[in-house]
């Protein structure tokens, strides 16, 4: 499971209980296999829960992607998406076109596979300039659709859906 921090824990005083579990809102962590075909996947967690990632985090973000060659698989996330489709978002739940541009930008040069993200409540999979966007669901009890996301990682990273079993009887206690 990972963790990435979101508006609700900075905006509704949700930020002292994060940080006591959790340390830092932006950090990254290999994963290496073993065996004869060893690999090393790049995983990295954006912190945009107020709705911009700002100068450092992005510098932060250029120096790790910079190391990009010796990595099989890179994949980014953080909690609010960089762009939707559709106009399902209100105002607050929309980067900067600037930072989007630089984000798309450097997904395509160091090969970033995929972004995940959530915030909208609703999921999403669309691919562009060679990476893949993924908005996940929301985990809320009057969401009959919740899902969650695992990831198959191999030579390929595959992403499948599972519909989270409601019993129609806890709902209404």
């Amino acid at each position: 499971m990972f963790v990435t921090i979101g508006n609700h824990d900075v905006f509704f005083d949700q930020w002292n209980n994060f940080i006591q579990y959790w340390p830092t809102a932006m950090y990254y962590f290999v994963v290496e296999t073993n065996g004869k075909n060893k690999a090393k996947d790049l995983y990295i967690c954006l912190d945009n829960a107020q709705g911009t990632f700002g100068e450092l985090q992005i510098k932060w973000l250029k120096h790790l992607l910079a190391e990009h060659e010796q990595y099989r698989h890179i994949i980014v996330y953080a909690h609010i998406n960089i762009f939707r489709r559709d106009n399902t978002s209100a105002d607050i739940a929309t980067v900067s076109l600037e930072e989007t541009y630089e984000l798309m930008s450097l997904f395509a040069k160091y090969g970033v596979e995929q972004y995940w993200s959530g915030h909208d409540h609703s999921r999403e999979e669309f691919s562009h300039g060679g990476v893949k966007y993924i908005i996940v669901d929301s985990m809320q009890e009057e969401n009959n659709e919740s899902a969650y996301m695992i990831l198959h990682v191999g030579k390929e990273l595959n992403n499948t859906f599972h519909q989270i079993e409601t019993d129609p009887a806890l709902l209404n206690e």
